[in-house]
């Protein structure tokens, strides 16, 4: 058989326990709720959706929003407190593009209001139960406002906003406990080295998953690294409108392979241009 053949025989290979043990799973879901299910029924955890914070998380996803609370800067430290870990940090504004005829800024520190009594340890729990189940309808009723009212908002600013979030910054937030003034001379260097080769690799990876799938209609070997790495990464800020950044880790080797390619592509390039 030609080498075309056999590269997309190897990748049908290589797909075969993907294809077994999910299509395994797909079948349990299907028998057990009687719906196609390639992986969950729901994106949180079952406790979390039964708690405000499922219909909260949801809020947040309707215009992009962070649920990262440890981040800097995350949206959803406007409910919920900011981690004592991040230093010198306010709660955070929400966009003013949000609000729709069913809640304005007012209406969402109500909730805030809510929410601090619900995480009181001397609420009794009846409290906690009535007051978890008005910030859930409210949470809902607001998220579908911003569908129905701002539908761009809703399906592609949204996006782009947390792919943003999910992409670009430092990468490096966490890398020490103090703040980027308090660091020594070797600590603050090893900090800006560490972003600067994080934000390499998601431009050369991106850059260079992009350029494989070009060139994979000739090389089709080159299709599994891009298609892997762009799947992996762009799934949870595009898809699911989540910009956790831990996210990123399985795309991460495929962003590596990614960007040397297209180095070593540029590269050869660039001989042949000289010769």
């Amino acid at each position: 058989s030609s080498p075309l053949v056999w590269s997309y025989k190897s990748l049908l290979i290589f797909l075969i326990p993907f294809i077994l043990i999910d299509g395994s799973w797909m079948a349990r879901n299907y028998f057990k709720y009687g719906e196609i299910k390639p992986l969950t029924r729901t994106v949180y955890y079952p406790t979390t959706e039964a708690s405000y914070l499922g219909s909260l998380y949801r809020f947040m996803s309707s215009f992009g929003g962070s649920i990262v609370h440890w981040n800097p800067g995350s949206e959803i430290t406007f409910f919920l407190p900011v981690p004592s870990s991040i230093k010198n940090q306010q709660r955070a504004e929400l966009p003013e593009n949000i609000y729709t005829s069913k809640f304005n800024r007012d209406s969402l520190v109500v909730l805030r209001d809510i929410i601090a009594v619900i995480n009181d340890p001397a609420t009794d729990e009846t409290a906690k139960a009535q007051m978890n189940a008005v910030a859930k309808a409210k949470f809902d009723e607001y998220a579908a406002s911003v569908l129905e009212e701002r539908p761009f908002l809703y399906h592609i600013e949204s996006r782009i906003r947390a792919f943003k979030n999910f992409f670009f910054h430092s990468g490096t937030y966490n890398l020490f406990e103090k703040s980027a003034d308090e660091l020594n001379w070797g600590q603050f260097g090893a900090k800006v080295f560490y972003s600067v080769f994080y934000l390499l690799v998601v431009l050369g990876g991106l850059s260079g998953a992009l350029f494989l799938l070009v060139r994979g209609l000739s090389r089709p070997e080159w299709l599994l690294p891009a298609l892997t790495g762009l799947y992996a990464a762009l799934v949870f800020p595009l898809g699911l409108k989540t910009s956790e950044s831990r996210y990123f880790v399985p795309a991460y080797p495929f962003f590596l392979i990614s960007a040397i390619l297209l180095f070593f592509e540029i590269r050869r390039l660039y001989l042949k241009i000289r010769s």
